[in-house]
């Protein structure tokens, strides 16, 4: 028996994740970047 795959979610989630990304979890990692001793 052969499962469907559900590409609909994914279709949905990825959007969002690139979203996230890109709001959320790139100013947090520039931040603890830009904290670290010796950079400038």
């Amino acid at each position: 028996m052969k499962t469907a795959r559900p590409w609909h979610i994914v279709a949905f989630l990825a959007p969002a994740v690139i979203i996230y990304s890109m709001f959320s979890a790139l100013p947090l990692l520039d931040t603890l970047r830009l904290g670290q001793p010796g950079t400038a």
